[in-house]
């Protein structure tokens, strides 16, 4: 047995080191040789286990079901029709109760803000009790979602904010939004009225010219 040992160490030694472990396992699978090509081939290491991934559907809302057949779509002369049951609309409807549409108006030469920029300005001016949260929707129009209707509606009053050099027009959340549709009806504008008598510098008066 002793001559079998030196011939495998022999061979270990020439660069067969892995049929010489194979070979020593065996016959000396229970004997500790302090080389390392001579290792017990036996000895099993262990098998990391691999971390399960989690999928996005439990991330989602605790109502949806997964497992819930989905409505077929179906065909309406040249238009495709989807389905979407009431119980998902009006749960979509209740997530955006505390939403709020704004356009941001800005000159030619003005540079557009980035959301970090606009959110940075926005938090000197309205003073709310929650923290609220911004999405772009293009088209210079933004959508904001506050957590109670007292936020939304204390940043509501404030109406049309001056940004400088920019201003930022504020109305009701509606839905079915479609920043394609939309049509400028109002603008903010200065006026000069050169000489005007102090009897005329009412209110309405203004208004009416």
């Amino acid at each position: 047995m002793s001559h079998n040992f030196h011939l495998l160490l022999n061979s270990c030694g020439h660069g067969h080191g892995a049929d010489f472990r194979f070979q020593a396992g065996s016959f000396c699978s229970r004997s500790k040789w302090p080389w390392p090509c001579v290792a017990d081939a036996s000895a099993k290491l262990p098998i990391p286990q691999q971390q399960q991934q989690r999928s996005f559907l439990p991330v989602l809302s605790p109502a949806v079901n997964p497992s819930a057949p989905l409505p077929l779509p179906k065909i309406r002369g040249d238009n495709l029709s989807i389905q979407i049951t009431a119980e998902v609309y009006i749960r979509g409807l209740d997530k955006c109760k505390y939403h709020m549409h704004e356009r941001l108006f800005l000159n030619k030469s003005d540079k557009p803000y980035t959301t970090k920029e606009l959110t940075a300005k926005l938090s000197k001016k309205w003073k709310t009790k929650c923290p609220w949260h911004l999405i772009s929707l293009g088209r210079s129009f933004y959508e904001f979602s506050f957590t109670s209707d007292e936020d939304m509606r204390t940043s509501l009053t404030m109406g049309t904010i001056n940004l400088k050099p920019s201003l930022l027009g504020l109305f009701r959340w509606s839905k079915d939004f479609n920043k394609y549709s939309q049509r400028l009806t109002h603008a903010q504008l200065w006026i000069r009225l050169i000489d005007l008598p102090q009897e005329y510098w009412l209110e309405r008066t203004p208004l009416i010219i």
